[in-house]
């Protein structure tokens, strides 16, 4: 993991609570990259204005380190699950064989492998 996840996580959880944060793509493998994937993962449903400041959060600390934004996806669609989310994504997988082929019907995409950090 190299400085930038390692800055971001130090920085998101002195100022949020009960944040996890999943890193993916090519920052876990302490390359350099123009923008940080990662999506945070909370213990219940955030208020509308929880959700904004931490959306809010996530940009400007990528804006002031000169980082791409990729909103391909919106961050309000992508960056922040529950766990109850993501326990449903295991138990009920997004990913479907068929003949050897996988299909995905879910909007998150994960690079690569990722990494847990609390």
């Amino acid at each position: 993991m190299n400085c930038l996840c390692k800055n971001f996580k130090h920085d998101v959880l002195n100022n949020f609570s009960d944040v996890q944060i999943i890193f993916y793509g090519s920052n876990i493998y302490n390359e350099s990259s123009s923008d940080l994937d990662l999506c945070l993962i909370v213990d219940k449903e955030l208020t509308p204005r929880e959700k904004e400041s931490l959306i809010l959060f996530t940009k400007n600390f990528q804006k002031s380190r000169d980082l791409k934004i990729d909103e391909e996806i919106p961050f309000e669609n992508k960056l922040i699950y529950t766990k109850k989310e993501i326990e449903d994504v295991f138990i009920n997988s997004p990913f479907r064989n068929n003949n050897g082929e996988y299909f995905y019907s879910f909007s998150l995409q994960i690079k690569k492998s990722f990494q847990f950090f609390n």
